[in-house]
């Protein structure tokens, strides 16, 4: 490995998968999330979908297991249901905690929690990122002589103000009003049925004999603590490839672009993006151009004028 080094921000499942792609060519690479990593299966505030339907289709499956061989047979292990040959059902916190544990064994990678990065650092035509200011412990510091900065934050993404600090241009953004509303709850149940709907209401098995119902739902069985809600107002999609930023920052996953829950289609976008980052990356023009050719079909489904739906119609 050379002595590279590269920090991603964020915990997530395309900043997970990135930091493994990253391995291929750096020598050491910093993953640092806001939130307090959870040891156990339980949500975490950055994932607010975290309470609600979390599906991977094969496609997505299979460009994890080429990044980690073997994460299918981990998760199902882990307790996740099979769902077909290739796809199986679980939680969203026991689909992170598996991949975090799985990142954390690699050589090279240290992920960090409770530590945000708060700003960038540049050189002196602002060409490139030089390090990042942390903010960690009730701390302010500063991580320097960085080689990549990968953004992988989600919706909350800070790129665009960091780049308006620096003086940059805006980054171009389209967003699509979507208005859905999550409302999901667990129950215990062996052995229910799994089903999505039409109109997106669903009930999915899940780890631990449970299942997750969104939606108007006959209840399986006994529930599992009070429902939950979340609203999902629009999705967005931010051109980074059209504009010139540092040459060393890249910007992947839902920090990139959000798509209509109901596509199922997060996941399976963030392992690809993330596959791109597996051959060194001396300047994000190609990684980002290519990270945005992946969003080209979901992105034009998720723009597609849709039939009204309740705003109790959840997405699975």
């Amino acid at each position: 490995m050379s002595g590279r080094r590269a920090v991603v921000a964020g915990a997530s499942v395309a900043g997970l998968l990135a930091a493994r792609a990253l391995r291929e060519h750096v020598g050491e690479v910093l993953v640092l999330d806001r939130d307090v990593l959870p040891s156990g299966v339980r949500p975490r505030r950055g994932v607010p979908q975290g309470r609600h339907p979390h599906v991977v289709p094969a496609g997505g499956y299979e460009a994890i297991e080429r990044l980690l061989p073997g994460f299918h047979g981990e998760l199902a292990a882990a307790g996740a249901v099979k769902a077909g040959a290739a796809t199986l059902l679980s939680s969203r916190p026991l689909f992170e905690r598996t991949l975090r544990r799985r990142i954390e064994r690699l050589d090279g990678v240290r992920i960090a929690g409770s530590s945000e990065v708060t700003g960038v650092l540049t050189d002196a035509g602002r060409s490139r990122v030089t390090g990042v200011t942390v903010a960690s412990g009730g701390r302010l510091g500063a991580i320097e002589d960085i080689d990549l900065l990968v953004d992988a934050t989600g919706r909350a993404s800070r790129t665009p103000a960091w780049l308006a600090a620096l003086g940059l241009d805006p980054v171009p953004e389209e967003s699509v009003e979507l208005g859905l509303t999550y409302v999901s709850q667990r129950f215990r149940a062996s052995g229910a049925p799994s089903e999505i709907l039409a109109d997106g209401r669903c009930v999915l098995a899940q780890e631990g004999n449970t299942v997750l119902v969104s939606g108007n739902v006959t209840p399986p069985g006994e529930p599992i603590g009070a429902p939950a809600t979340l609203r999902f107002p629009r999705a967005f999609r931010r051109y980074y490839e059209r504009i010139d930023v540092p040459g060393n920052l890249v910007v992947l996953g839902d920090a990139m672009c959000t798509l209509d829950p109901r596509l199922r289609q997060g996941v399976t976008v963030a392992a690809r993006q993330a596959e791109l980052l597996t051959d060194p990356v001396r300047d994000n023009a190609r990684p980002q151009c290519e990270a945005a050719a992946l969003l080209e079909t979901p992105w034009r489904a998720t723009a597609a004028p849709k039939s009204s739906a309740s705003p109790e119609s959840p997405a699975a």
